[in-house]
């Protein structure tokens, strides 16, 4: 029964209109989208996923759910509704209220993007967030809204803070499961009846076993929603961590999900494929309208430019060092004999018998870690690198060799090394002549420390910018993005930090984008590059990804490709579940200790 009433879901293509009080017409993929998460709301369980890719209007989807949703709910008899839901409800206040979950720095952009595509005074919406004593504390006033917005963040204090009490779990059919509680120390976002819970950027809770993940599965619920344009980062784990919010049973139990779907049958994958199928919709950028026969939004041209530089001597001596440190075939006589050694990227020393020989993971990781930054910039290694150990290891360098890694501990922030001088050429007033219209970028890197050498440049030239990074409070960034997205008298450059700013965000205001340093997760760089490659953007899109010629850079890149095709066989319904972390085969392959060949 289950598997034929997920693949009776997969069969939906219904579409329908535009909701009454929603200001801006839906795009037909965004139809279609209603028609299915209304019918998703109708199953038991009500729940769903929602993996369009980034920039197909993930958000304004939802919205004209909740609309359409308060349309519909005007056309019963208003009491009848009432006295249904305090029977689903129980012991929890009723409500018809959507709770919205996102990250920090999209909480001010939902807000935005409700007053921008419904009709004033439609919705009453709610923030959840800031100072705690400026929240609402009353579960009866909370419920009174249409929309409540709040971060993973707020709602992680919220719960982890409480007592740890049974959450009642509420089904479509109004059967409650559970005790009654206490509810003096809950939190108030666990005593109202949420008529939905959404998650936005779902893939935060994709660690099962983080306390942000557990507490948005607490919450009370009648139906469950998770938007994510990349659910699965690293492994299938990351895909159970949403099932189990959306109380998928029996799969939301880690025993069932591990014996039936994670096994190696061929019974476990069909299992995933139709699980897949039934919950998750997912649209691509490159999808074709089967009525129109062109793709379902109009974009303009993506361009992906890889601008390789070569590395220096530098760096393959890093590289030897790294070896030196993880090949399981190096005799130990190579090390000094004495039992405490100093590894020159480490700053620290370490036990042999302890570290066994630089080969537990952590040492391994953080080695990896320095040689990513020297292929980046070298001031980012100024402050890792112990010259003096080098001399101490043992290892056959000539003083030549060390003259080379000396120049680390002249470097001035100020002098920039080459993927930064590309950028920065860019923006000199003699770069581009006056008839070429002037391009806004956007410059990324997961490094905060190189974005602030990045700043010092652009202040030299005299460019104006804004940042967001970790430091920016959430209500200030989107004042950076306003004044970025403004077409004139805005910062011409946003400067932004992979984490901080790589999720969520609407940069359409530029169409150039500079990867400054490659990340192990691929979907954390493509949620960056959809800043600007997203409905709205009105011009040819330019991605530049800065590689390190024959470095460790390029294995990394060939990892992302490799985690990329798996991701999507799995969100396409095909077999492969080899979805895993940085094992140590990887860390072989990225140091070229493997078979692959030579770096």
């Amino acid at each position: 029964m289950t598997s034929d009433r997920f693949r009776n879901a997969y069969a939906i293509t219904d579409h329908l209109p535009t909701p009454n009080g929603i200001l801006t017409e839906l795009l037909e993929h965004q139809k279609h989208g209603l028609a299915w998460m209304l019918w998703r709301e109708k199953q038991v369980p009500p729940s769903g996923i929602l993996a369009d890719d980034m920039g197909l209007g993930k958000t304004l989807s939802f919205i004209s759910l909740i609309v359409e949703n308060l349309n519909r709910r005007k056309l019963f008899d208003e009491e009848e509704q009432k006295e249904k839901r305090k029977a689903i409800a129980n012991f929890l206040v009723p409500s018809y209220c959507s709770l919205v979950i996102v990250p920090a720095s999209l909480i001010y952009q939902w807000e935005e993007e409700i007053g921008r595509h419904v009709k004033p005074g439609l919705l009453r919406v709610y923030i959840f967030h800031g100072p705690k004593q400026k929240r609402e504390t009353d579960p009866t006033r909370l419920a009174q809204y249409d929309v409540v917005l709040t971060t993973y963040s707020t709602v992680t204090n919220e719960l982890n803070k409480k007592a740890d009490v049974e959450v009642l779990d509420i089904s479509s059919s109004g059967e409650t499961s559970g005790l009654p509680r206490n509810t003096s120390k809950e939190s108030v976002l666990t005593r109202v009846a949420w008529q939905r819970i959404i998650l936005d950027e779902a893939h935060q809770i994709k660690n099962k076993n983080s306390l942000v993940s557990k507490a948005c599965c607490r919450l009370p619920g009648i139906c469950r929603w998770c938007s994510s344009g990349t659910p699965i980062h690293n492994k299938l784990w990351d895909l159970f961590s949403l099932i189990k919010f959306l109380r998928i049973r029996p799969f939301d139990e880690e025993a069932v999900w591990k014996e039936y779907i994670m096994g190696n049958s061929a019974l476990a994958s069909e299992r995933l494929n139709t699980l897949v199928r039934g919950l998750l919709l997912r649209r691509q950028k490159t999808d074709i309208n089967m009525i129109t026969n062109k793709p379902i939004v109009s974009l303009k041209n993506f361009f992906k430019i890889y601008l390789c530089t070569p590395s220096c001597s530098f760096r393959q001596k890093v590289k030897e060092i790294i070896e030196q440190n993880i090949s399981i075939s190096k005799p130990r006589e190579k090390w000094s004999k004495e039992s405490v050694i100093r590894n020159p990227f480490l700053g620290s020393t370490r036990d042999i018998s302890l570290c066994d020989n630089f080969r537990t993971m952590s040492c391994v990781l953080t080695l990896l870690l320095r040689l990513r930054q020297a292929c980046v910039h070298m001031a980012l290694t100024k402050k890792a690198v112990d010259i003096e150990a080098f001399r101490d290891i043992g290892l056959d360098y000539d003083e030549k060799d060390i003259d080379i890694l000396d120049i680390t501990s002249n470097l001035d922030q100020v002098n920039i090394d080459r993927k930064e001088e590309a950028v920065a050429r860019l923006f000199e007033p003699s770069f581009n002549s006056t008839k070429v219209k002037i391009f806004f970028s956007v410059v990324v890197s997961q490094w905060t420390s190189l974005l602030e050498i990045i700043e010092q440049r652009l202040t030299q030239y005299g460019v104006e910018y804004t940042c967001i990074t970790g430091k920016v409070l959430p209500k200030n960034r989107q004042q950076c993005v306003e004044s970025f997205n403004r077409r004139n008298g805005g910062a011409r450059v946003m400067l932004l930090s992979l984490t901080a700013g790589g999720v969520g965000l609407n940069l359409t205001g530029g169409n150039h984008l500079f990867l400054l340093d490659l990340h192990w997760n691929p979907a954390i760089e493509q949620q960056a590059c959809d800043r600007i490659y997203r409905m709205g953007q009105k011009k040819d899109i330019f991605i530049y990804k800065f590689i390190c010629h024959e470095t460790i850079e390029q294995r990394v890149l060939n990892l992302q490709e490799s985690k990329k095709a798996l991701a999507e066989s799995v969100l396409k319904g095909a077999t492969s579940k080899k979805l895993n972390k940085l094992t140590i085969n990887d860390i072989k392959f990225l140091f070229g200790l493997g078979s692959s060949g030579k770096m």
